[in-house]
């Protein structure tokens, strides 16, 4: 399961980042990208253990819960996007 990198309190207002499991950042990068999403790893000490999500722009917030809920989903992205 996801859960944010940052402590509450600390969150960005332009990017998440989200920590994931051991082994499973390019998986699920993989998948959220073919589903549509564009989502990026992380980078420094922090590449394949977290993804981060950029929320600058045009995104609602059932935007980001989409695709949040794609990165989480049983088998990672499996949900399509209409975008």
């Amino acid at each position: 399961s996801l859960a944010m990198f940052s402590r509450d309190g600390y969150h960005s207002p332009t990017v998440s980042t989200i920590r994931v499991g051991p082994g499973e950042a390019v998986a699920r990068l993989a998948s959220a990208r073919k589903a549509g999403y564009v989502v990026s790893n992380g980078y420094g000490r922090l590449k394949g253990q977290t993804i981060r999500v950029g929320h600058m722009g045009d995104h609602t917030e059932a935007d980001l819960e989409r695709v949040l809920a794609a990165l989480d989903a049983p088998g990672f992205a499996t949900a399509s996007t209409t975008r």
